[in-house]
């Protein structure tokens, strides 16, 4: 199931990103995956939240990824609940 639920939003910051980036999400607390794919759909990273005490976000160091547009989608439950974009500028 690839639908996006309208309960769960997202934020980047900073946006676009030198060294590194902080997705934010408004989740109550559950376990998440996010995703993040270059331009072409190449996966990037992956971070599974399950095991950490904050739900509601994830740091990515982004200085070692190439300047340019990344997607990231936030999978709860077998189900994308958000999506968005990560610009990573050096």
């Amino acid at each position: 199931d690839f639908s996006i639920d309208k309960g769960v939003q997202s934020t980047v910051s900073p946006n676009p990103a030198r060294s590194s980036t902080t997705i934010r999400l408004n989740n109550n607390n559950e376990a998440f995956t996010i995703e993040v794919y270059d331009i072409i759909g190449n996966p990037v990273a992956e971070v599974n939240n399950q095991y950490t005490n904050d739900k509601t976000r994830v740091t990515f160091d982004v200085s070692d990824w190439s300047a340019g547009m990344y997607f990231y989608y936030i999978m709860q439950n077998d189900k994308r609940v958000s999506t968005g974009r990560i610009i990573v500028k050096h």
